[in-house]
């Protein structure tokens, strides 16, 4: 069921790649290629990771807002709109000199959409679906205020004591967003807002040391929301042949 579902959410992406591949040879009015980066926030509860972490004082609880930033390819061709990303996010909760704890992941994504206003228009609303992978890894900082540096030094049992706690975890996931862009008069550019959501298809297990799952390991699910800031650039191919000078 999942690999129908896969095949169906991209075979968009492969027909937007054939057709761009199609008139990429020739200038056409209705065809575009563009990319982009973007900044944006992301919430994100991994609730039975946290109620786990609870349980022990000298951890912090995961923080919650994830700050992002990305960057990526948009294809146009007519209505259609097909999008490939990269993003990183990252966030820290308490102190950083004292207790805390951080949450940081990769993820990539194929979107495809449908722009509602016309090519010739210089605004766009479209929303999109699609799929993306993201790995994430939870670090969890202890208070070292009351540990001697030079006990540190002398001894294996402090040394141990004061690494940090870290846990992984890869999502697979489905991608709902709606889009909104304004073109530059020139149509060089344009500025966009994206806000979607991404949930991954099952519950995970937290695992440590290159993906070793302990015994009674609590399990989540992706269920993230995000707002995202875009700029764009569009690529001449005609003329450049390639993305020298595409920022």
């Amino acid at each position: 069921m999942k690999k129908l579902a896969f095949i169906i959410l991209l075979l968009p992406a492969y027909a937007s790649f054939a057709q761009f591949g199609m008139f990429a040879g020739h200038k056409d009015s209705t065809s575009t290629f563009s990319v982009y980066k973007n900044i944006g926030l992301s919430g994100q509860k991994f609730d039975n990771l946290n109620s786990r972490i609870k349980n022990y004082n000298q951890y912090k609880a995961l923080p919650e807002e994830i700050f992002t930033i990305g960057v990526g390819s948009i294809m146009q061709k007519g209505h259609f709109v097909a999008l490939n990303g990269f993003t990183v996010g990252y966030a820290m909760n308490g102190n950083r000199k004292k207790k805390n704890s951080t949450l940081g992941f990769i993820g990539i994504n194929a979107d495809a959409g449908y722009n509602l206003f016309t090519p010739a228009s210089r605004a766009m609303i479209y929303p999109t679906v699609g799929l993306g992978l993201e790995g994430y890894r939870a670090r969890f900082n202890k208070d070292l205020g009351t540990t001697s540096f030079n006990d540190v030094l002398g001894s294996n049992t402090d040394q141990n004591a004061i690494r940090p706690v870290t846990f992984y975890n890869l999502f697979f996931n489905y991608r709902f967003g709606l889009n909104f862009a304004l073109q530059s008069q020139d149509r060089t550019g344009a500025v966009g807002l994206q806000l979607g959501y991404t949930g991954s298809f099952n519950d995970n297990s937290w695992s440590t040391n290159y993906n070793q799952v302990l015994t009674n390991s609590p399990q989540d699910r992706l269920s993230r929301l995000f707002a995202n800031l875009y700029f764009t650039k569009n690529l001449n191919w005609g003329q450049h042949h390639g993305m020298m000078g595409m920022w």
